[in-house]
């Protein structure tokens, strides 16, 4: 039986910021080891999820893919 790998550590994310990206101006969200993300219709929730995914897909198939697969620049930033 060989030794157990010595234990790491799980990162965790305490920050989140988004800049023009979709409808979001600027949003800036300290996070806790639990977070409840809540807001009326139209508040931005959705894109803030959105811009979440972005950041996934971009760190798991590159920024090339991550961008053709929101349709392009455009449609994924403010400008």
């Amino acid at each position: 039986m060989s030794p157990a790998a010595p234990h790491r550590p799980t990162p965790v994310i305490t920050r989140v910021r988004v800049d023009n990206y979709q409808s979001i101006a600027h949003c800036d969200v300290a996070l806790g080891r639990f977070t409840v993300l809540l807001g009326l219709n139209a508040a931005g929730t959705s894109k803030f999820l959105a811009a979440l995914r972005f950041v996934r897909d971009t760190l798991m198939s590159g920024p090339a893919e991550a961008v053709a697969g929101r349709s392009g620049w455009e449609k994924a930033s403010r400008y």
